[in-house]
């Protein structure tokens, strides 16, 4: 906290920078239904963060909800949606999973110790797999998370929050693993087995 000679000074403050965190917040529960109306605005609200994107080189965007990401990629031309997905993979716009509570039935209470909230658990947007999605909030490096459905398993592949491979996972038929990384947000795409 400063004092308030501090706060006065100009010295205090001369050669510093001031960072301007711009957030939005879209509370589903309270708009009680009005899902239609809430999504015309945040597909509104996404265009005009692309034009800034496009503007402004240094200019970087944290949305929340994967529902509106989602929503986008449905809704919005094939011009935009590539524009949308190059900024993704720049890093200059990223999506969070927008969450408060952790699917606990998911994860073991090691991993629930471990900081590793699951954000996004439902079926992929191409086929029939299981995504998962989740993220660490520790900062801790090296921790490795084991998914455990309640599927069996053929398959577990690594994506990014579009669902684009990118790379297979160590896993049996009873479930996945994967090292994670300090405040990474993780997707991963299961695929169940059709023998029981």
């Amino acid at each position: 906290m400063l004092s308030a000679r501090a706060a006065h000074s100009e010295s205090y403050f001369k050669g510093g920078k001031i960072h301007f965190l711009q957030s939005s917040h879209h509370d589903l529960g309270w708009h009680k239904g009005s899902y239609p109306g809430e999504m015309r605005f945040t597909l509104k609200e996404i265009d005009v963060v692309l034009d800034m994107l496009r503007k402004d080189p240094k200019f970087k965007f944290s949305g929340e909800y994967t529902i509106w990401l989602h929503e986008y990629l449905k809704h919005r031309p094939a011009e935009r949606v590539r524009e949308l997905r190059q900024r993704l993979k720049e890093g200059r716009l990223e999506w969070g999973a927008g969450c408060s509570q952790p699917y606990t039935s998911l994860l073991t209470g090691e991993q629930l110790a471990r900081q590793m909230i699951v954000t996004a658990v439902k079926k992929s947007e191409e086929g029939n797999d299981i995504i998962v999605r989740f993220y660490e909030t520790e900062g801790k490096s090296g921790s490795r998370v084991r998914i455990n459905p309640d599927a069996r398993l053929s398959g577990a592949r690594h994506t990014n929050l579009i669902e684009e491979d990118s790379g297979a996972l160590e896993h049996d038929r009873d479930s996945a693993s994967l090292k994670v990384g300090p405040y990474s947000i993780e997707t991963v795409r299961l695929k169940p087995s059709l023998r029981r």
